[in-house]
């Protein structure tokens, strides 16, 4: 396909979203000594298959750290890679309950992509400088780094389905242990979110757009975040390639159809897309052809989300320009000479 038809006829317009914010609690405080848990999602995001939010989220994996108070020397780990389950009614719970110590400072790191058989992510907690990253904790929630693979494993999960989101809580227990409240785990999103919304240009209500093998390519293949301030990922080596299925459905005229959101690393990409688009005329197909776009170098924020939207039309989908069917008159037949022919009165 023409380039200069791609880039002056199909223009991409991206718009970046910020989720707002939730403040509902899944389940109330309980009231005993054990280490127990409640959860939220901060920036929540709606109406997106695969996105964690406030009221779908139900497991979560958390790590645990604790030493004396007023300790300097490398804290206990107490929970490592612990999964916690959402029940029936709410209740966050784990095997093998840990219970709360006095006079103890306490550390949680917790992730989720809301899956409980799959681990794109591996955390590490830091082994030189603790004692100064823990005193740092709450100003850079939270400690350690944390890797992310987004190519997926050919098998169980594919390139980008997985929204991933982390919280960061602190405790400290006074000598009767008077707080043993639930910790409170408000989750952030690490990732940026993307999707595309394409719509049927073509003003004859007689067409038909068909969009199928959306592909987004050269996006981030994996990563690490550390926790610092302020808040940013390192790309590390590679691309990979994420897919947007289409459920078959066929634009008419000036519908539109929104892919499914997909989730990438944050950080500046220079990202392309290419999908195959099918016209039909009432039914029958007219033309075809494969839409390619370079995205240029875009800035992907961590929480934010980013729809692509163009209009299809002929021009920008088939290989050649389109040559409407036009009308021209080229001449009426003049009529024969006036005859006269009597009337019998």
């Amino acid at each position: 396909m023409k380039t200069s038809v791609l880039l002056s006829g199909l223009a991409l317009a991206c718009m970046a979203m910020t989720a707002c914010s939730n403040e509902s609690v899944l389940d109330e405080a309980a009231a005993s000594k054990t280490i127990g848990f409640r959860s939220m999602v901060d920036k929540e995001s709606r109406g997106s298959a695969g996105a964690i939010t406030t009221s779908n989220i139900d497991f979560f994996r958390v790590f645990g750290y604790f030493r004396e108070t007023g300790s300097t020397a490398a804290p206990t780990n107490i929970f490592d890679y612990v999964g916690v389950t959402k029940n029936a009614s709410s209740v966050w719970e784990y095997d093998n309950l840990a219970y709360w110590a006095a006079n103890k400072d306490y550390y949680f790191m917790a992730f989720s992509t809301n899956v409980m058989g799959v681990r794109p992510w591996t955390y590490t907690f830091p082994t030189t400088d603790v004692d100064t990253k823990l005193a740092a904790f709450d100003t850079n929630k939270g400690i350690g780094t944390l890797h992310m693979s987004n190519a997926g494993d050919g098998a169980s999960y594919q390139p980008g389905v997985y929204d991933l989101v982390y919280a960061y809580a602190t405790r400290t227990t006074d000598a009767t242990i008077s707080n043993s409240s639930n910790v409170n785990l408000s989750f952030n999103h690490l990732m940026s979110r993307v999707r595309f919304k394409l719509t049927n240009g073509i003003a004859n209500s007689a067409y038909s757009i068909d969009v199928n093998n959306v592909k987004l390519t050269n996006t981030t293949a994996e990563g690490t975040y550390t926790f610092a301030n302020p808040m940013e990922w390192t790309a590390g080596s590679g691309t990979t390639e994420i897919n947007f299925p289409n459920d078959g459905a066929t634009m008419a005229s000036g519908a539109n159809w929104t892919s499914p959101a997909r989730f990438i690393l944050p950080g500046t990409q220079n990202l392309h897309v290419s999908f195959d688009a099918t016209i039909y005329v009432n039914g029958t197909q007219y033309t075809s052809g494969t839409v390619n776009v370079d995205l240029g170098n875009i800035n992907f924020e961590i929480g934010h989300s980013y729809q692509f939207t163009a209009s299809l039309n002929e021009d920008n989908i088939s290989d050649d320009d389109a040559k409407p069917i036009k009308f021209s008159v080229t001449s009426v037949a003049n009529w024969e000479d006036w005859s006269d022919t009597a009337m019998s009165l």
